[in-house]
C-alpha cells in the first residue's frame, strides 16, 4: 500500500509556491497526494502568521488533522512557525517544524524522521540562501516563481523581516533553470514572486533587470508577470523595457500602504516620490495597493496620477497611545461605551430583585385595603 501525504497552505503565493516544491519532492519519494480529511500517512502544513487570527487559524489546523489521523506524521512550516516554534512545537501531535532557514531540509529532513523514527532536527542553511520554489501549476493556469525572499525595511507595523529573514535571492541561473522545469511541465504563464522582488540580486551583484531579460529567452513560457514591486525599486530602465514589447505583460501593481509620511515605516520612498514614479509610467496598467487609516483614504487623497485599479484595505496602526494619537480616544469610547452598559445591566438585575422582595409586602397591602372595603 502507497503512502499518503496531504498539503494545506496558508497565506500567500510565496507558501503557496513553497508547498508545491515540498509535495513534488515527496512524490518523487513515493507518496501519494490525497485530500487532508481521508487521512493521510504524513500532513504538512505551511503556515501564515500576519495576524492573530492567522495563528489561531493554524493551531487549529493543527489539531483538526491530529485527530483525523491520529499516528501520522504533521510537519509545520511557514511563518507561523518560524516566530513562535516552542508554541508550535507544544501542540500535540506535532513531529517537526521548520523555521525560514531550514525549509531547504524539509523534505529529506522529514523523510529520515519518518524511517528512522527517530528525533530528527531540521538542517539549518546559511542566512543568505534562498529556498527555491515554484508552484505546480496543475490547479492553476499560471505558475508562481519565487525569486526572492525576506526584506530589510523592517516596517513598524510588520513582522516579516522576523518571519522570513533578511532579503536574499536565488541566482538568475537557477531562476532560469526553474523556469525552464515550468515550461517543460506546460504551463505557459509564470508569475515572478517575493516579498519584495524588485530587491532582487541586490546583495549578489545581479539585477533585477537583467533577471528579466534572462527569462524572456526561454522557450515555452509565453507570458510574465510581475507580482508586486515597491516604487522605489521600479526604475526608468525597467518600465521602457517592458513597454518596448516583450514577454512581459504591461501590468505592475505597486504597494502604497499606509501612505502617510509621518508614520515611520523606514520604506526608501515618500507619497510625493511614489507619486512621480507613477506618473512617469508611459499608458501602463497601475494598480495600487494601499491601506485605509482608520477609514480616510490618506494615500489617494495626495495623488495626482490616475491609476487603474485601487485595492484599499484596513490599516491596524500601533497598539500604543503614544504611537498613535487617534487609540486613546477610540479605547475611551470602547471604555465608556463599555462601562454603560454594565451599569445598565446592573441597575436591571438591581430592580428585578427589589421587585422580587417587595411583591409580598405589596399583597399585604392590598389586602389590608380590602378589609375596609367588605366591612
Amino acid at each position: 500500500m502507497s503512502k499518503t501525504a496531504s498539503y494545506i497552505t496558508l497565506g500567500c503565493k510565496l507558501n503557496y509556491a513553497e508547498t508545491s516544491t515540498y509535495e513534488r519532492g515527496f512524490i518523487n519519494a513515493g507518496y501519494e497526494s490525497v485530500p487532508w480529511n481521508k487521512g493521510a500517512d504524513l500532513f504538512v502544513i505551511n503556515t501564515c502568521s500576519v495576524t492573530e487570527h492567522a495563528d489561531k487559524k493554524s493551531r487549529n489546523i493543527i489539531r483538526k488533522l491530529h485527530k483525523v489521523s491520529p499516528d501520522a506524521t504533521i510537519v509545520v512550516t511557514g511563518c507561523y512557525a518560524q516566530l513562535k516554534k516552542a508554541e508550535v512545537e507544544a501542540l500535540e501531535g506535532v513531529s517537526l517544524v521548520f523555521g525560514a532557514n531550514e525549509k531547504s531540509s524539509l523534505v529529506t529532513t522529514t523523510l529520515d524522521y519518518i524511517a528512522q523514527r527517530t528525533e530528527s532536527k531540521p538542517t539549518t542553511s546559511p542566512q543568505e540562501e534562498t529556498f527555491a520554489a515554484y508552484s505546480s501549476g496543475e490547479e492553476r493556469t499560471r505558475s508562481f516563481l519565487k525569486v526572492q525572499d525576506g526584506c530589510d525595511n523592517f516596517c513598524a507595523y510588520c513582522t516579516v523581516p522576523y518571519a522570513r529573514g533578511r532579503s536574499r535571492s536565488i541566482s538568475i541561473d537557477k531562476a532560469v533553470s526553474e523556469a525552464k522545469k515550468i515550461a517543460a511541465s506546460g504551463v505557459k504563464e509564470i508569475v515572478l514572486t517575493g516579498v519584495n522582488t524588485g530587491d532582487f540580486g541586490r546583495k549578489t551583484g545581479e539585477s533585477f533587470l537583467d533577471l528579466l531579460k534572462a527569462l524572456n529567452d526561454v522557450q515555452g513560457i509565453e507570458r510574465y508577470r510581475i507580482s508586486s514591486i515597491e516604487p522605489n525599486l521600479l526604475t526608468d530602465d525597467i518600465v521602457d523595457w517592458i513597454a518596448s514589447g516583450t514577454k512581459f505583460l504591461p501590468h505592475f501593481h505597486i504597494p502604497l500602504q499606509v501612505g502617510d509620511d509621518q508614520m515611520v515605516v523606514t520604506r526608501d520612498y515618500t507619497i510625493t516620490s511614489f507619486d512621480e514614479n507613477v506618473y512617469a509610467i508611459p499608458a501602463l496598467n497601475v494598480k495600487i495597493d494601499g491601506k485605509n487609516f482608520h477609514g480616510n483614504p490618506l494615500a489617494l487623497k495626495v495623488l495626482t496620477v490616475s491609476v487603474d485599479t485601487v485595492h484599499p484595505n484596513q490599516f491596524y496602526p500601533p497598539k500604543t497611545v503614544q504611537d498613535n494619537p487617534f487609540l486613546w480616544s477610540e479605547w475611551s469610547f470602547a471604555f465608556w461605551l463599555s462601562l454603560l452598559m454594565i451599569i445598565i445591566c446592573g441597575a436591571m438585575l438591581y430592580l428585578r430583585n427589589r421587585l422580587k422582595k417587595n411583591k409580598p409586602i405589596i399583597t399585604r397591602i392590598r389586602i389590608i385595603r380590602r378589609v375596609p372595603a367588605h366591612e
